[in-house]
């Protein structure tokens, strides 16, 4: 919060290295080590290394563990997925489409979900989401957002 970014870095480094049970360190030192491994430009699957991959799941499924459970793990989640050294293995998609069902308000966490599912081909799962979410949406400014997902034949995004 102070703006000195390496000391947040070594702070969050040695708070998960020993085990805190702060579920926020965990997101936070996962988004910080996702944001470095990325390139500039836009991309897809295969941005991240095998490494650099299981590193930030790593990271994600201590923060998945602990309580309080954090919106941001799940939304951070798809991110990493949609970087994926490969397409994303049936268990890890697993972790996601339960935070999608268990969070059916949170209409930011669906439309990253659908946009990984369209991503990956599967355009029909992608639209059950948006459409399992949309009736649970509190706001007009979430009600577009879903109402904006492309529709199924489009891969665009």
């Amino acid at each position: 919060q102070s703006g000195d970014a390496g000391r947040a870095r070594k702070a969050l480094e040695d708070a998960t290295a020993q085990g805190v049970i702060r579920p926020q360190a965990y997101v936070e030192l996962a988004r910080t080590r996702l944001e470095d491994a990325l390139p500039t430009v836009p991309g897809g699957l295969g941005d991240l290394s095998e490494a650099q991959f299981a590193e930030i799941q790593g990271l994600l499924r201590t923060a998945r563990v602990q309580m309080p459970s954090l919106i941001s793990t799940y939304y951070l989640l798809a991110r990493v997925l949609q970087h994926a050294p490969q397409t994303p293995s049936d268990e890890d998609l697993y972790v996601l489409a339960h935070a999608l069902e268990s969070f059916p308000r949170n209409a930011p966490l669906a439309y990253r979900g659908a946009t990984l599912y369209r991503r990956l081909g599967q355009p029909g799962k992608a639209a059950g989401i948006i459409s399992h979410s949309l009736p649970f949406v509190e706001t007009e400014h979430e009600k577009t957002l879903l109402a904006s997902f492309p529709a199924q034949g489009s891969t665009q995004h």
